[in-house]
């Protein structure tokens, strides 16, 4: 299950800043996302970080992507891994490295992008839905807007 998590999203800020909710933003995928939450397979997860920050996946323009994460173990180690995406309908496929291709359902309200995903992993069945957040850039800062 991690790695499904992986390959979607999260990522590194040592703090984070709050936002007037009367910023600007568009509902385009591109952009920095961070998992907020997730619940597979019944069990419900608020994203948690350690001390190295967040993990996060940077969508690019031309279908490119960065899937960032800290390594705790390794003195915060930063590891990135590009990868493609292509979003056509609801449907997100992603693939980063040479791996396989990963497909889910999604879909963007604002600055919340929720993944439903539906697979199987290593002989059991994964369901379940993934909340992501995305990162807004205004006067130079990076905000999280908090969803009340």
């Amino acid at each position: 299950m991690k790695k499904y998590l992986f390959l979607f999203l999260v990522v590194a800020s040592v703090g984070l800043t709050s936002c007037s909710k009367d910023d600007e933003f568009g509902s385009s995928i591109l952009g920095k996302w961070y998992v907020y939450s997730s619940e597979l397979n019944g069990k419900i997860v608020k994203g948690e970080y350690g001390e190295c920050g967040k993990d996060y996946t940077e969508f690019k323009k031309g279908g490119e992507l960065e899937s960032v994460t800290y390594n705790e173990s390794d003195d915060c180690k930063k590891i990135v891994r590009k990868g493609t995406y292509s979003a056509t309908g609801e449907e997100l496929k992603v693939q980063i490295g040479n791996g396989e291709t990963e497909k889910c359902k999604y879909s963007i309200s604002g600055d919340v992008m929720t993944l439903t995903i539906e697979k199987v992993v290593v002989n059991t069945e994964v369901k379940g839905k993934i909340t992501l957040k995305k990162v807004i850039i205004t006067q130079n800062k990076q905000c999280l807007i908090e969803i009340q």
